[in-house]
């Protein structure tokens, strides 16, 4: 019987409770990560990995996990960082900087 190689899934992480309205490193996101795959039928295995440049690093790793358990077909993994709702982050070391760069402008 042939089987279909076609499909789609989707997940997504919810924040603990250390991280509740508390960022707990730069890891962290202040959020949720959901991630969406989707597979067609395709002679070879090609996997294609659209994801935050924070999550890059984790790239080939993620590569090696999906060709452990695919041996054929056209992978799409779309990973998404969901910011929490009237989460506001402020990056003092940032305004920091532009303000003694714009100093320096000036």
């Amino acid at each position: 019987m042939i089987q279909s190689m076609t499909g789609y899934g989707a997940s997504h992480s919810e924040p603990g409770p250390a991280t509740s309205g508390v960022r707990a490193n730069a890891e962290d996101h202040n959020g949720r990560i959901k991630v969406e795959m989707r597979s067609l039928n395709h002679r070879f295995l090609d996997i294609t990995i659209k994801a935050p440049p924070t999550l890059l690093k984790y790239e080939m790793t993620m590569r090696r996990l999906l060709q452990k358990h695919f041996s054929r077909g056209h992978i799409d993994v779309f990973i998404t960082i969901l910011a929490e709702k009237n989460t506001l982050v402020i990056n003092n070391d940032f305004i920091k900087n532009t303000v003694t760069v714009l100093r320096q402008i000036k």
